[in-house]
C-alpha cells in the first residue's frame, strides 16, 4: 500500500490537503458558538484625583488579601470593597425585545424576570425599561421603586416590527451623563432582526461610547441575525454574551443579575505620569486582566480600556479578521499539501532523467545574450522574471496546467492580437498571481468580505478588459488605415513595382499597427511563407473582414490575372463609404447607447453608495438566503437587459 502511495504522490498531497482542510474547518466552526464569559473584567478607571477608582467585575473568587495590581508596570498598594460597601450602585436599562415575531410566551417570561433586576437588589440603584417593537418606546422610565417596574411593565404585549438600533440608543442616551457614583449598565433580550430603524449601527456604537454603559446581550436562538454585530457592540462597550432558547430566558437573565452583584470598588494611587496612556495590570485569586487608562479623566468602556499592547495593533486588526482566519487556514493547508507533495517527488523515480542530462546537447539550448525562453536578455523587468528560477518554474507549471485545460491557445490568440509582448503562460500566471495577492490584501487591509469580494472581482474582470480594450483600439485603427495602405500599395504597383515589393515599401511608410502586420507579413514571406497565406494570418489576427477582402481581391487577381492596382482603388473607395456609413450609423444610436451604459450601470452604482452610506441597510440582503436569491435574480435580470438593449442597437454594416 505504502510503494502504491508512493508512486501517486498526487493522491497523496491531494489526501493530506482534504484532511487538513476539514480539520481546519471542524476546528473553527467549534469555536463560533465559545464565547466564554470572563470572570475579571474592568468596567471604568476614574483617575481624576490622587487615587485611582477602578471598577471591576469579578464573578470568580474575589479574596481581598489574593488581590494584586500594577499601575504603569509598577506593582502598588491597593484596596478593595464591595459596590455596598462602597456606596456605589448601578443604573441599569432594559431593553425588551416585544416584536410579534418574538411571540407572547418570551415577553410574559421577560417581564415576569425584570424582578431579578428591580431596584434594590445586586446593587441596582434605579431600572428602566425601552421596548423595541413596533418602535423604541420607553415603558418604563428609569426609577428606585420595584413596583413601579412591575406596574408599568404590564402594559408590555407582543406587536410590530423591531427597532433594535434605535431602542439601544435610546437607552444609551437615558444613561448618559445620569449619575458619577453608579455605572451604567444596558440589558438587552433580543429575538429578531432590526427591520424597523432609522437609527444605524454606528450610531448605537457612538451612542454607547458616550453613555459609557456596558452591554449585557441575551439573544434568543434562532431569532435574530445581527448576532456578529452585537458581539461587536459588547467588545466596544464592555459586558457580557449569551444565546438560549425561551427556555433559558430565566437562567440567562438571572446570570445577568448575577453578575452585576459581583461589581467591587478597587482603589490605588494614581500615577504621576505624563504619558497619554497608562498600564493597569490586575491579578486576583488567579484571574489577570490588562487595561489601559487615561490620567485625569475617566476612562469607560472596553475599547478605552484596551491594553496598551492591543491598542490600534496592526496585527490584532489583521488576525482579528475572519476572512484573513479563512486565508490563513487555506495557505497553510495549500503549504502543507505543496510539501508533501514534494517529499513524494523526490521518493519517486524519474523518467526524464536522460533527457534531463542531455537538454545541453538537443539543440534547443539558449544562445548567448539569450535566456531559455529564447527571449533577449535586455535587462527588463519581464527578463528579469524569466531569468528568475522560481518565475520560470511557476510559469512552467501554469503552462502545463493551461495546455491540460485547453485555453492556453485561446489567451495566445488574444495576447497576439493586442500586440502585447507577453506569452500565455506567463499572462495566465501574474493574472492568477495578481488575483490572489489582491484577495490577501483586500483582506488584510479591511478585513469586509464585501469588500474581498469586489477586490477580487475587480483583479479577475479588469486585465481582460484592458486587454480586449487594446485590442479593440488596435483593430479600429488598424481598419481606418485600411483605405491609405490599398491607396499606397495602389500607387507602387503602378510605378512598377510587383506585390512582394509594394508591401516591403508601404510596410517602412505607414504607421503601426498596420505597419507592424505588414513588416511581418514580408518577414514570413522571406522564410518561404506564401504571401496570400501571411496576408490570411493578418487578417485572422487584426479580425477585420475589409482586410479579408482585400486579401481575397489580391488572390483572385493572382489567380486570373487583371490591373490589380484598378481594383485596389476600387475596395479603397467601398471600405471609405462603409466607414462613413458606419460612423453615420454611430451617430444614429449614440442616445440608445448611452441609455444602454446609464441603465445597466445605475442599479450596482446606487448599490455601492447605499452601501458606503448606509452598509447595514443594504448589507440585509447578503445575511439570508431569500436575499441572495434576490440579488442573484436582479443580477441575472440586469445581464438579459442589457444584453436585449445591445442586440438593438447593434447594426451590422
Amino acid at each position: 500500500m505504502m510503494a502504491r502511495l508512493a508512486r501517486q504522490p498526487r493522491l497523496v498531497a491531494l489526501s493530506v490537503a482534504t484532511l487538513l482542510v476539514t480539520l481546519s474547518v471542524g476546528t473553527m466552526a467549534a469555536g463560533a458558538d465559545d464565547l466564554p464569559t470572563p470572570s475579571l473584567e474592568v468596567n471604568s478607571v476614574d483617575a481624576r484625583g490622587a487615587t485611582l477608582g477602578i471598577d471591576v467585575t469579578n464573578t470568580g473568587p474575589a479574596d481581598p488579601k489574593k488581590l494584586s495590581v500594577a499601575v504603569d508596570g509598577k506593582p502598588v498598594d491597593a484596596s478593595v470593597q464591595s459596590f455596598e460597601q462602597a456606596g456605589r450602585g448601578s443604573n441599569v436599562m432594559v431593553v425588551l425585545d416585544n416584536s410579534k415575531s418574538v411571540g407572547n410566551g418570551a415577553v410574559q417570561i421577560a417581564k415576569e424576570q425584570l424582578r431579578r433586576l428591580a431596584p434594590g437588589t445586586n446593587n441596582i440603584e434605579t431600572l428602566g425599561v425601552v421596548t423595541i417593537g413596533g418602535g423604541a418606546r420607553l415603558a418604563v422610565p428609569l426609577t428606585t421603586s420595584s413596583n413601579s417596574v412591575t406596574s408599568s411593565a404590564r402594559s408590555i404585549a407582543p406587536g410590530g416590527a423591531p427597532a433594535l438600533w434605535d431602542a439601544l440608543v435610546a437607552a444609551a442616551e437615558r444613561l448618559d451623563g445620569i449619575s458619577e457614583t453608579n455605572n451604567s449598565q444596558i440589558v438587552l433580550v433580543s429575538g429578531a432582526a432590526d427591520s424597523a430603524s432609522r437609527a444605524k449601527f454606528s450610531d448605537v456604537g457612538a451612542a454607547l461610547r458616550r453613555s459609557g454603559a456596558a452591554l449585557h446581550v441575551i439573544t434568543l436562538a434562532g431569532g435574530t441575525s445581527e448576532v456578529g454585530l452585537l458581539n461587536e457592540l459588547v467588545a466596544v462597550a464592555g459586558g457580557s454574551f449569551r444565546s438560549g432558547s425561551s427556555n433559558d430566558l430565566t437562567r440567562m437573565l438571572g446570570s445577568v443579575a448575577e453578575r452585576l452583584g459581583h461589581q467591587y470598588r478597587v482603589t490605588a494611587p494614581a500615577p504621576n505620569s505624563s504619558e497619554e496612556l497608562v498600564s493597569l495590570d490586575i491579578e486576583w485569586s488567579g484571574a489577570e486582566l490588562s487595561a489601559a487608562f487615561r490620567p485625569d479623566a475617566v476612562t469607560v468602556g472596553a475599547s478605552a480600556l484596551a491594553s496598551i499592547d492591543g491598542q490600534d495593533s496592526l496585527i490584532d486588526r489583521l488576525t482579528g479578521s475572519s476572512v484573513t482566519k479563512w486565508i490563513i487556514v487555506a495557505l497553510g493547508t495549500l503549504s502543507v499539501g505543496m510539501f508533501v507533495y514534494s517529499i513524494a517527488m523526490l521518493i519517486t523515480r524519474r523518467d526524464d532523467r536522460l533527457d534531463f542530462a542531455l537538454r545541453h546537447y538537443d539543440g534547443n539550448t539558449a544562445a548567448p545574450g539569450y535566456d531559455d525562453f529564447g527571449d533577449a536578455d535586455d535587462g527588463s523587468p519581464m527578463s528579469f522574471a524569466r531569468k528568475s528560477h522560481f518565475f520560470r518554474k511557476a510559469v512552467a507549471v501554469t503552462n502545463e496546467l493551461a495546455e491540460r485545460q485547453g485555453f492556453l491557445a485561446k489567451i495566445e490568440d488574444m495576447l497576439d492580437q493586442a500586440d502585447l509582448p507577453l506569452r500565455a503562460a506567463e499572462a495566465l500566471f501574474f493574472y492568477v498571481a495578481g488575483a490572489i495577492i489582491a484577495a490577501i490584501g483586500a483582506a488584510l487591509l479591511s478585513g469586509d468580505f464585501m469588500v474581498l469580494i469586489m477586490v477580487v472581482l475587480v483583479a479577475l474582470l479588469a486585465p481582460n478588459f484592458v486587454v480586449k480594450f487594446r485590442l479593440r483600439r488596435r483593430q479600429k485603427k488598424f481598419v481606418a488605415q485600411l483605405p491609405d495602405m490599398l491607396q499606397l500599395l495602389a500607387g507602387t504597383l503602378r510605378a512598377g513595382y510587383s506585390v512582394a515589393q509594394g508591401f516591403e515599401a508601404v510596410s517602412k511608410e505607414i504607421d503601426d499597427p498596420m505597419g507592424r502586420e505588414l513588416r511581418r507579413v514580408m518577414a514570413e514571406s522571406r522564410l518561404g511563407r506564401p504571401i496570400e497565406e501571411a496576408l490570411d494570418a493578418a487578417a485572422e489576427r487584426t479580425q477585420s473582414e475589409d482586410f479579408k477582402w482585400a486579401v481575397m481581391a489580391i488572390r483572385i487577381q493572382r489567380e486570373v490575372g487583371g490591373n490589380l492596382a484598378e481594383l485596389l482603388l476600387t475596395v479603397a473607395e467601398t471600405m471609405t463609404q462603409r466607414e462613413r456609413l458606419r460612423r453615420d450609423v454611430s451617430a444614429l444610436t449614440a442616445e440608445g447607447r448611452m441609455s444602454a451604459i446609464v441603465l445597466g450601470l445605475l442599479p450596482p452604482g446606487l448599490a455601492g453608495v447605499m452601501w458606503v452610506m448606509n452598509p447595514q441597510y443594504i448589507g440585509r440582503l447578503t445575511e439570508d438566503s431569500f436575499g441572495l436569491i434576490l440579488l442573484a435574480v436582479s443580477v441575472v435580470s440586469m445581464g438579459i437587459g442589457f444584453a436585449w438593449m445591445k442586440k438593438i442597437i447593434t447594426i451590422e454594416i
